[in-house]
């Protein structure tokens, strides 16, 4: 098996992330409205982020009563979330929005801001990384 930090410096494999948060996804037993409210999509962005080494970027949607609804990374054209991969229209599917819906480019440091603890994104990041370890994943 692949040591991580080698994982980490390698092309990052599109459809092995895809599996790690399908498992992620199943292992939390998350229930998809309570993530949601719980602030829990720029938790898992920071973590996913982490965990791809920093590659990719943040995109945020937002609509006319409310900033910040969801979090996605964006990273190899696709964008990322506790959903797997897709596309900002696909993404929309998952977020009841009102009015106009607004897709923009934000920092690190206004996701952070959006985090009530660290210690959320670190569990999310160990995860991720830990299912990347697990023996389905084995070469």
């Amino acid at each position: 098996m692949k040591n991580f930090k080698l994982f980490l410096k390698e092309e990052i494999n599109k459809e092995k992330i895809e599996k790690t948060i399908e498992r992620f996804y199943e292992i939390s037993g998350l229930d998809a409205t309570g993530y949601y409210l719980k602030s829990g999509s720029p938790v898992f962005a920071m973590g996913f982020y982490e965990f791809i080494n920093k590659k990719g970027s943040f995109i945020s949607l937002s609509d006319d009563e409310t900033e910040d609804l969801h979090i996605v990374v964006n990273f190899d054209n696709y964008y990322w979330d506790i959903n797997g991969k897709g596309n900002l229209k696909e993404k929309e599917e998952f977020i009841s929005t009102i009015g106009e819906k607004k897709w923009k480019s934000v920092s690190e440091d206004d996701v952070l801001s959006l985090v009530d603890s660290s210690s959320e994104i670190m569990e999310v990041y160990t995860k991720l990384k830990n299912i990347y370890s697990e023996k389905h994943f084995e070469e």
